[in-house]
């Protein structure tokens, strides 16, 4: 009896532990991959661009629909 109850605790144990470990979120490396990713694809241009008003294109900043983009605003071009 004894020992089917330390048996019966030991499996509940195991299978409590494989749930919570199957369930906990793993966003921080997930998170860490998409700004890698968002690093490489922005490129390395740094001009300056704005965004006005509210329309149909996007926005390169937050990806919001605005009217009007502006870019430039750079000696080196």
């Amino acid at each position: 009896m004894k020992r089917t109850l330390v048996l019966f605790t030991v499996i509940v144990i195991c299978i409590v532990g494989t749930v919570a470990f199957l369930h906990y979120p793993k966003k921080t490396e997930y998170n860490i991959l998409m700004q890698n990713v968002e690093a490489l694809a922005g490129g390395e241009n740094l001009t300056p661009v704005h965004c006005a008003g509210l329309g149909c294109v996007d926005c390169p900043i937050n990806a919001i629909k605005v009217k009007y983009v502006v870019s430039g605003w750079s000696f080196n071009e």
